[in-house]
């Protein structure tokens, strides 16, 4: 039996006190959360140290936050030239602090929606995956 082969790609959902999270909306439209695949060097170390640097590449250095627990895990798959990509995304709680977050070329712009507007379009979901396990975490956390 051969096992499956998954990149991590941990990401955070930055929440503001009225509730609303900071979504990414990628070139194509679709949602996606700050974070990202964790580089060859960070692997064996904390997830955490990966995921600030993801921050503040797609978000530059202007903002505070605060990152909190693990609140799900989805997955993505992506065809590439050699065959196909999984990637296993790791959500973390986030507690958006202040600032104004400047993108990356990564994402064309971003907006801040509560969950019910997040989920009112499955399709912008990158998985139906990451579609349904947010889903479940904002059902019991909303």
């Amino acid at each position: 039996m051969t096992h499956a082969l998954y990149q991590v790609a941990p990401k955070v959902h930055l929440r503001r006190e009225d509730g609303k999270c900071l979504i990414l909306i990628d070139p194509q439209g679709l949602y996606d959360f700050p974070g990202g695949r964790i580089d060859e060097a960070e692997q064996g170390g904390d997830l955490r140290i990966a995921l600030r640097r993801e921050v503040r590449e797609e978000l530059g250095t202007d903002i505070s936050y605060e990152i909190g627990g693990l609140m799900c895990a989805s997955t993505r798959s992506f065809d590439i030239p050699s065959g196909r990509l999984h990637i296993l995304a790791l959500h973390h709680t986030g507690r958006y602090l202040g600032g104004e977050p400047t993108l990356s070329d990564e994402h064309d712009h971003y907006e801040w929606l509560t969950p019910t507007e997040l989920l009112a379009e499955p399709e912008r979901f990158v998985s139906a995956s990451e579609y349904d396990a947010l889903k479940e975490y904002f059902l019991e956390h909303p």
